[in-house]
């Protein structure tokens, strides 16, 4: 036997035109008078219609007026109900869930443009102080350029001025020169121009300090007097990096008539002249101040008869 939700089409209720909680008499009741409105006999213009309809209320009657019967389409009812008030509320979570999907889809979505039109900006931004920063390092490379020019002319014109007293006989007196020498950086002590001259300076007066060019730890330091350059010669400078003193020349004689006090007395050089090479466009590099060395040990070496006799110095020409 098929079941109440298989066997009818239709709802008995409705087609009796019933509620729901009627009772067996207001059934038969509702029954006759559907019965009187759809038979056949009384419907010859549409009789195929009226004996459907006519089937249909006797079918009703029959379910709605047997209990166990009425009880089973009853309870599919409710489930059927149920069920469709289940698959209501789903379809309205999905379609809330959807919505929510779909608004964060489009949140995120307008997040990540305006991420994108915020890293064009920086990067527009960027490249605009990349373009200011451009325009005032060239105008101040410019200027620092022209500093340096002006730094190495100046270095350029003391070196030659150097050279040419030298090829004048200003050196000939090299029994006052001494070499210094160091290590570079030892114990993060270091010696520069003005630190060799305050240790020094406390022998006697100093005509010229020379630095070697390239950053080599030497330096070459020239006395007024001799005798002040004898007194100078066990000078060890700083503890914590000692300095290696040794004469350019020979050692003179202390009791050499040119070791006194007015060795010069015809020619006083400047007190203080110093002269230091760097390496640069234009300055003096290791190899001239080598070439520099060598002449000064060569003019010492031929006496001191060359004095005044206007020996050109390739160094006139830097």
């Amino acid at each position: 036997m098929k079941s109440a939700d298989d066997a009818l089409d239709f709802n008995p209720y409705e087609v009796l035109g019933v509620d729901k909680d009627c009772s067996d008499a207001e059934i038969v009741k509702a029954f006759r008078k559907a019965a009187l409105k759809w038979h056949p006999d009384k419907n010859p213009d549409r009789k195929q219609f009226a004996q459907e309809m006519f089937l249909k209320i006797t079918r009703a009657l029959e379910v709605l007026t047997d209990a166990a019967a009425r009880a089973a389409y009853d309870h599919v009812c409710a489930t059927r109900s149920a069920r469709k008030i289940y698959v209501q509320r789903r379809e309205q979570r999905e379609s809330e869930n959807r919505r929510k999907l779909r608004e964060e889809l489009e949140r995120r979505e307008a997040s990540g443009f305006t991420a994108q039109q915020n890293e064009l900006r920086a990067q527009a931004q960027l490249q605009k102080e990349i373009e200011r920063l451009r325009k005032e390092g060239s105008e101040m490379l410019r200027r620092e350029c022209e500093n340096i020019e002006r730094e190495i002319h100046r270095k350029r014109e003391a070196f030659g001025a150097a050279a040419s007293s030298s090829a004048q006989g200003e050196y000939s007196g090299a029994e006052g020169r001494l070499r210094l020498k160091w290590k570079r950086g030892l114990n993060n002590c270091d010696y520069d121009e003005t630190k060799l001259r305050s240790i020094f300076e406390k022998y006697g007066r100093i005509s010229t300090l020379v630095m070697s060019p390239g950053g080599k730890a030497t330096a070459i330091v020239e006395f007024v007097n001799a005798r002040d350059a004898l007194k100078a010669e066990n000078e060890t400078g700083n503890p914590n990096n000692p300095l290696t003193v040794s004469w350019l020349s020979s050692r003179p004689d202390s009791q050499s008539p040119r070791c006194s006090s007015n060795m010069h007395t015809t020619q006083q050089p400047a007190t203080g002249r110093s002269t230091t090479f760097v390496n640069g466009v234009g300055c003096a590099s290791a190899s001239q101040f080598a070439d520099f060395e060598a002449e000064i040990l060569a003019k010492m070496m031929s006496g001191s008869k060359k004095k005044g006799d206007g020996i050109k110095s390739k160094f006139d020409d830097i």
